[in-house]
């Protein structure tokens, strides 16, 4: 029964704590790019540490990419860098690729975007 408790009380009390990343980020290893969190691990970017504002930035624009209907079916990287957010990855139409470019151009936190995306059709992959 303490075992339980001491568990409980961890749960409660400890989460916040041990749930959060390094700067207070929540860690979260999803490797899906569209959907929030990141491949690299909390704080980390493709070229290193990830500033906090450039992390949010880049948790909005997937964000953003997840909530448009239009950008579901694409597979895109988002990186942010001092503000410049880049798109890697395959859309399946030149509307997708556009409707993610403009998504990311749109989100708050984002001064230029850098579109690396290709167009892939679905019979083409």
């Amino acid at each position: 029964m303490k075992m339980l408790r001491l568990v409980i009380a961890l749960a409660i009390l400890g989460a916040p704590a041990v749930g959060l990343a390094a700067g207070g980020r929540p860690f979260d290893n999803t490797m899906s790019s569209v959907s929030p969190g990141m491949a690299n691990g909390p704080g980390r970017g493709e070229q290193g540490f990830m500033s906090g504002r450039d992390y949010r930035t880049m948790e909005r624009t997937k964000a953003a990419l997840f909530a448009d209907s239009r950008t579901h079916a694409a597979d895109v990287h988002v990186s942010v860098k001092s503000g410049i957010v880049t798109l890697r990855g395959v859309a399946p139409s030149e509307a997708a690729k556009l409707a993610v470019a403009h998504d990311a151009r749109t989100t708050d936190g984002v001064k230029a975007v850098v579109d690396d995306l290709a167009v892939v059709h679905r019979g083409n992959q």
